[in-house]
């Protein structure tokens, strides 16, 4: 499946996902005594979320060539994310929202697709921290899974390259590593953006910490 057919089916989900319900998800928020809560999602957000999950699972990749002529722009990594935490946070939200709306339909004795409340109830932390921790492990697993099986993330794909355990360590790739310190790198961005900018091949200190890298495929 080209690029522009993985592209323009890409749009057309997330479309479709936020059309009836821009806000997709949930939040809770605490201030002193104050306490606000809202959630937002809707059936045609459910289905999306159900489409964009087979999707990404399903679609066919195109066979490119590996070439190791120029290292992966900054940039292009940074789109690749924004995209593929796009794309997991909005198969994971609605279904992460769902037990909430539940739960509120259950204490009002009416269900419905949205709701907004300035108090609490007990339930609130019960099920947001289970949602917050929920999308987490997606994350995790859907960038973990891909390159475990030579897969390209949909961003990955879309920016054309890939990562890749480095040849001749005699160290099998740590992929799970490389999430887990990606996480931190993220967090202190502009001292890694600064480490990686030095770098001729523009690797981040957590792709040298886990024995990967990144490949261009054309």
């Amino acid at each position: 499946m080209s690029r522009t057919l993985v592209f323009c089916a890409l749009v057309a989900i997330l479309v479709a996902l936020f059309a009836t319900s821009p806000h997709q998800g949930f939040n809770s928020t605490c201030f002193n005594d104050q306490c606000f809560m809202s959630a937002s999602t809707s059936l045609m957000g459910l289905v999306a979320s159900g489409v964009l999950v087979a999707f990404v699972v399903l679609y066919p990749q195109e066979t490119g060539t590996p070439m190791h002529i120029e290292p992966i722009k900054i940039w292009e990594r940074f789109a690749a994310f924004f995209i593929d935490f796009l794309v997991v946070l909005a198969a994971t939200s609605p279904i992460a929202t769902l037990p909430i709306l539940l739960a509120e339909a259950e204490a009002t004795g009416n269900f419905q697709w949205s709701f907004e409340r300035d108090f609490s109830r007990p339930t609130d932390g019960a099920l947001a921290f289970p949602g917050v921790l929920s999308m987490f492990a997606a994350l995790f697993a859907y960038f973990y899974i891909h390159p475990t099986i030579g897969r390209q993330t949909v961003g990955q794909y879309l920016l054309g390259f890939r990562v890749e355990g480095v040849p001749g360590t005699g160290k099998k790739p740590a992929f799970g590593l490389n999430v887990l310190f990606g996480y931190i790198g993220l967090c202190a961005w502009p001292v890694s953006v600064y480490l990686a900018a030095k770098r001729q091949d523009k690797a981040f200190w957590w792709n040298l910490r886990s024995r990967t890298r990144l490949v261009r495929i054309v």
